[in-house]
């Protein structure tokens, strides 16, 4: 006779062990509860469209986290040399064009 795992931890809890369900991951992905708290949640992707996620565990109110797709690849190539490399919009151009980025 097999059993549902709630049926398996009422029984394990009645009997005073400690215990909980271990969920794959379509399970977690598709429990309300987790859900209705924000800890999955949908995303879009601007190639795969959109899909469930898992959310930080971690939630401090003075420094809350926004979830956002990966970046294509080479997407931020011209903020990351302009801005932190210190080229010019005209050398990113120039390295287009020779093909180095």
């Amino acid at each position: 006779m097999k059993r549902d795992k709630h049926e398996v931890m009422r029984a394990l809890a009645g009997r005073g062990i400690p215990c909980g369900a271990v969920l794959d991951t379509a399970e977690v992905l598709d429990d309300p509860h987790l859900r209705e708290r924000g800890m999955v949640f949908d995303l879009d992707h601007p190639t795969r469209g959109r899909f469930a996620m898992i959310g930080s565990p971690l939630r401090m109110s003075d420094s809350p986290t926004e979830a956002s797709p990966a970046p294509l690849y080479g997407e931020h190539t011209e903020e990351v040399l302009t801005t932190l490399a210190g080229y010019t919009p005209e050398d990113v151009r120039r390295f287009r064009e020779q093909g180095i980025v």
